[in-house]
């Protein structure tokens, strides 16, 4: 059902009479499927019937997983002898299929696509279906990946990964899922090996595989959840054909290979990774058929959105779009097309909340201007950029505990559903800001000494009396928010050894300083952690000798407060007395293993707005 504008919803006018569709039955579970009529020529029109089939006789069926594409529906499809209008993409997508049906239809059954078997006036029906959405793709015989018209590169694409998706497997190596193997594995030595065959590709096939994954499907939201919930899927691109499987032993040791500190990487090959990496890497690791339990929904949202590429035309898709790869029992969420999107995300926020899960604090919108929809400031936004939070590790643990031993947050519900009445601990007044940090495309070796040297003021601003190794302390470990990622991809909190890399860094600023024509900027873990942590925050220091760093939209004046049940502190700016606006969360040095809840701290129940 992947689509570049989202839900089903009406087509664009088209030429094409209105079908008439008869109602479904929601309580029979009931679907309608598309049936390819007998031709015995390319040369004859594609003819298709609809018909009704129940999910509780488990009918044999395909779905259909592609892009709307252009929106026109100007191509035409006669179904039960009314002719339809329908996209370019999909048009195509039908045809190719008829074509398989015409040479083996016993192993081509019914088709599932949505643009046809829903009736896309009827909101009320859409609403059903899409809720239904995990269960028609999970019943599916397979889902069909449509990518498009063959290209002249699409064969070399599909010969390379089906060639090393065989290589992995006669090594012995799959399936490799995530969390990769890190470099003490036992497999690792054999991953090295196959890893050869990487740079030895050649620039024709680099290409190839970067034109496949070039392709607009992967860059859809929707997609993910279809090919998640399926019992297989094979991807086709003209009458090119692979096994889904083959393409996501590819892409997962790719990303195995490619991963920081990991291994030396083939320039060539890391052009092509870095098409994978923001398209098609959140889709094969949510594809692998495990015992796991179903992620959360924040933790899909997590892996779906944060740094990734993952589109829908329709906001309110970024939410819905997912419950089928998550528990949506235990969850609860509707689906809602009549609900504005701002009402989509505040409930989608609320709800979480409500299950204990006040992480989803840490990725809140704040206050912030020219927003695309106007939220509460403690209401997650997923039509902008999402930031990864504070400390939190590839295993979605954190590894800060500012409430100490509190887990459960105290929460209640208001008249007002735009309002959030939360229980805190007061930390401090903010009594001066540093620079925002310059944005990571753009760092210099002069956006490494601004950050080292407002840390270094804010500090000795925060208490004069305060030694020169203890500001040194506390400025190193505040520039990365005290945690790195270490050489085996795991995240970690700082520990003594890590000074010499901070060293290495003061040392090429004091040379850029000192105009040294010669000077080596250092690559290092801990440079690469100020350039992950330092966009869109700025240091701060508060009136009580508190030394950290926020958001950048954080000022003087406001208040930072640990929230009851979570992790990292949070900077609010007061409204009213007792109502506040969350702008987003905070390192704190000295506070974020629970020291301000040891003794018995004073708790406040403020309002969030």
């Amino acid at each position: 059902m992947a689509r570049d504008d989202g839900p089903p919803k009406p087509p664009a006018s088209s030429p094409a009479n209105i079908y008439a569709y008869q109602t479904l039955d929601p309580s029979r579970q009931e679907i309608r499927l598309l049936t390819f009529r007998p031709r015995h020529s390319d040369h004859v029109e594609t003819q298709c019937n609809l018909q009704h089939v129940s999910l509780d006789d488990y009918p044999v069926y395909d779905c259909l997983s592609y892009t709307w594409g252009e929106t026109k529906t100007d191509q035409q499809l006669s179904l039960d002898g009314t002719l339809v209008g329908l996209t370019e993409n999909l048009k195509a997508a039908l045809v190719q299929l008829q074509r398989r049906h015409d040479r083996n239809s016993d192993n081509n059954p019914a088709i599932w696509t949505d643009a046809v078997c829903i009736d896309q006036n009827n909101e009320a029906e859409r609403n059903e279906q899409v809720q239904r959405m995990s269960q028609i793709y999970s019943r599916a015989r397979q889902v069909l990946v449509w990518l498009g018209p063959e290209s002249e590169t699409t064969a070399l694409a599909v010969k390379t990964m089906h060639e090393f998706s065989e290589e992995l497997e006669r090594r012995n190596l799959l399936p490799i899922q995530w969390p990769y193997p890190d470099s003490k594995s036992e497999h690792t030595q054999d991953l090295l090996e196959a890893k050869k065959g990487l740079a030895s590709l050649g620039q024709p096939a680099m290409q190839a595989l970067k034109d496949f994954f070039s392709r607009l499907w992967w860059r859809r939201v929707w997609v993910i959840q279809e090919v998640a919930v399926s019992q297989s899927a094979i991807m086709l691109s003209g009458e090119q054909v692979i096994p889904f499987t083959h393409v996501r032993n590819f892409v997962n040791f790719a990303e195995w290979a490619c991963s920081a500190h990991k291994i030396d990487n083939d320039p060539q090959f890391l052009d092509v990774y870095r098409h994978i990496k923001v398209r098609a890497v959140a889709i094969c690791r949510h594809t692998l058929h495990t015992d796991r339990a179903k992620p959360g929904l924040l933790q899909s949202i997590h892996n779906i959105y944060v740094k990734k590429e993952a589109q829908a035309t329709d906001p309110k898709d970024r939410i819905f779009a997912i419950l089928g790869l998550i528990d949506n029992d235990h969850v609860g969420i509707m689906v809602d097309y009549s609900k504005p999107c701002s009402a989509v995300y505040r409930d989608a926020t609320r709800t979480l909340v409500q299950k204990s899960d006040l992480l989803i604090l840490s990725y809140a919108a704040g206050i912030r201007e020219n927003a695309a929809i106007s939220v509460p400031s403690w209401v997650l936004d997923l039509t902008d950029a999402m930031v990864y939070p504070l400390g939190l590790d590839r295993r979605y643990r954190c590894l800060f505990s500012a409430s100490g031993s509190v887990k459960q947050p105290t929460y209640q519900d208001m008249e007002d559903p735009d309002v959030l009445r939360v229980q805190v601990v007061w930390v401090g007044k903010i009594s001066y800001v540093g620079r925002p940090a310059q944005k990571l495309s753009k760092w210099q070796i002069i956006d490494f000494e601004n950050w080292i040297e407002d840390l270094k003021i804010l500090t000795a601003k925060s208490d004069s009396t305060r030694p020169a190794d203890e500001i040194n302390d506390i400025v190193w470990r505040t520039a990365v928010a005290d945690n790195l990622n270490d050489s085996t991809g795991l995240r970690r909190r700082t520990d003594p050894s890590d000074l010499d890399l901070y060293k290495a860094l003061h040392q090429s600023i004091e040379d850029f300083r000192n105009g040294n024509e010669d000077m080596v900027f250092p690559k290092s873990l801990y440079v690469t952690e100020i350039q992950a942590v330092a966009p869109t925050r700025r240091g701060f220091c508060t009136a009580n000798g508190l030394v950290g760093m926020g958001k950048e939209t954080c000022r003087a004046g406001d208040d930072v407060f640990i929230t009851l049940g979570h992790t990292t502190p949070f900077i609010f700016r007061e409204q009213e007395p007792g109502v506040y606006s969350l702008l987003g969360e905070a390192y704190v040095h000295g506070v974020m293993d629970g020291s301000l809840m040891q003794e018995v701290p004073i708790v406040q129940t403020v309002l969030l707005r």
